[in-house]
């Protein structure tokens, strides 16, 4: 009993002088249903989207999609407004329980369904989540120092008054939001929000920032009733070391490391980042964005400029390209911010996260920019990924809102709709060369025309009888006309008592 009590009074010394992951997160709590608000009164709202088909899209719609990102971002350019981007690559059972597990009523299609699952019960396919997060903060900036001042002293003195700034900043959030949503619609954007389920409210906020602080793991998804939002979402312990991370949970340890963006590269365009969605690992794509004052960008610039030219600088090609800055700058075609990009792997031991992050390193380099692993910067960096941590983003560059549309193009592989479609759950899921499933459909909304075009010995005839298999969970009516009876054996297995009516002109 004495050993016990002095083991327990040294650990309790040592965990007083350990610092709470919660300092590390600076939201309160929610302000209504789809918004959180922070500690330090600044506003946020989430923004979840399927992403752009860009591999069946041609150049044009890139270059025009593109074209349109930049619009939008000059369309907010204002300190008042910072944006967050994050990609969430992870791994999942393409075969879960409640997708494809019911028996098919035909005997050889559930023998080719269950061969089907079979094959991929233990192949991990990855999911790729886009989020944007807009967060409406005080503009501390030049003259706007004064008003946030005389606010901030009001705001002490009167309840009221902090109530009134709150609902304009809101409105000003709200309009800002469905701006984006409007002009991102072919993305197919979702505003985050809670939801009510059986277990009890849902908050699809929690499940995305809870990925984020827990490295990728999802643990509180309900409702943060009494507990503060920064005190509710982290549960595994992180243990940061020399150059890596490790996750500690109850049953499992992962380990995890940043590389972030030390210096730029000349160009920037459109999909730029798209290789790293074939990556064959776990990883989150952080990136942040920090409107500055035009008027103050362009100062900066001008200023370069002559820098370079007084002291004859050999880099005429660089000056060129400021003045052409300049020009679009005091044109209104671009705007200016503050960015900063890190990307975090997961793997399950040290050695795979090496090799995990070594490609990692090698895919920036081939973007042009000049990558490096974070070490001594490696905890700042980590918190840094939480939208609204702007005091722990220890590398920022200052890059234009055309240069972020090429980083953060909110490119995506399809993966088709699972359930809820027109005839209930997706006929069938199929692997694609990104590592992501694709729920097949006949349908898009109510519309079934299904076309199926390719040289001769492709498979054609192959991949038809095997949706006309998965098909029969449906018990659907089928007329197949098969012109050179290359579907006979498949016939003669699935439906033995028919007969197959063979036609010769």
């Amino acid at each position: 009993m004495l050993r016990f009590r002095a083991i327990q009074s040294k650990n309790k010394s040592t965990l007083s002088r350990e610092v709470h992951a919660a300092e590390f997160i600076p939201y309160s709590c929610y302000w209504n249903s789809t918004t959180l608000i922070t500690k330090q009164n600044w506003l946020v709202k989430f923004i979840k989207l399927s992403g752009f088909a860009f591999e069946t899209a041609d150049d044009e719609d890139l270059v025009i999609q593109n074209n349109i990102r930049n619009q939008m971002l000059r369309s907010i350019s204002s300190p008042a407004f910072s944006l967050y981007f994050h990609i969430i690559r992870r791994k999942k059972n393409i075969f879960s329980d409640e997708f494809a597990s019911q028996n098919l009523p035909n005997f050889f299609a559930n023998h080719v369904n269950l061969k089907w699952r079979e094959k991929h019960a233990t192949r991990q396919s990855f999911i790729n989540d886009l989020y944007i997060t807009i967060i409406r903060r005080a503009d501390t900036k030049g003259v706007e120092f004064l008003s946030h001042l005389l606010k901030k002293f009001g705001h002490v003195t009167s309840k009221h008054a902090w109530e009134s700034d709150m609902c304009a900043t809101y409105e000003d959030l709200e309009e800002t939001t469905n701006r984006i949503v409007t002009s991102l619609r072919n993305y197919s954007p979702k505003i985050l929000e809670v939801k009510e389920t059986p277990n009890g409210l849902f908050c699809e906020i929690m499940e995305f920032l809870s990925r984020i602080v827990n490295c990728g793991f999802v643990t509180n998804t309900l409702f943060p009733l009494k507990t503060e939002i920064s005190r509710y979402l982290p549960v595994h312990r992180l243990f940061f070391g020399r150059k890596m991370i490790q996750v500690v949970t109850h049953n499992e340890s992962k380990y995890a490391g940043i590389v972030s963006i030390k210096e730029y590269g000349n160009n920037t365009s459109a999909g730029m980042l798209d290789s790293f969605l074939q990556l064959p690992y776990e990883f989150i794509i952080t990136q942040s964005f920090q409107f500055i004052n035009r008027q103050m960008a362009i100062a900066k610039m001008q200023i370069q400029q002559n820098r370079m030219i007084q002291s004859a600088d050999k880099a005429i090609s660089q000056i060129a390209e400021i003045s052409h800055a300049l020009d679009d700058a005091m044109s209104g075609k671009i705007a200016f911010g503050e960015h900063h990009l890190t990307i975090l792997c997961i793997e399950k031991s040290p050695k795979s996260l090496d090799n995990a992050l070594s490609l990692v390193e090698s895919e920036l380099s081939n973007c042009g920019v000049y990558p490096i692993r974070e070490r001594v910067n490696l905890e700042p960096a980590f918190w840094a990924q939480i939208p609204g941590n702007f005091d722990y983003i220890v590398r920022k560059g200052t890059i234009s809102s055309l240069n972020l549309a090429g980083f953060a193009s909110q490119h995506n592989y399809p993966t088709g709709k699972k359930f809820n479609n027109h005839w209930g759950d997706a006929v069938t899921v199929f692997d694609t060369t990104s590592g992501t499933p694709f729920f097949f459909n006949f349908h898009i909304r109510d519309v079934g025309h299904t076309m199926i075009i390719g040289p001769t010995g492709a498979g054609k005839t192959v991949l038809m009888n095997f949706l006309c298999a998965q098909a029969m969970k449906f018990s659907p009516r089928i007329f197949f006309f098969d012109k050179d009876c290359g579907a006979e054996i498949f016939f003669e297995s699935t439906w033995r008592h028919l007969h197959y009516n063979r036609t010769k002109n």
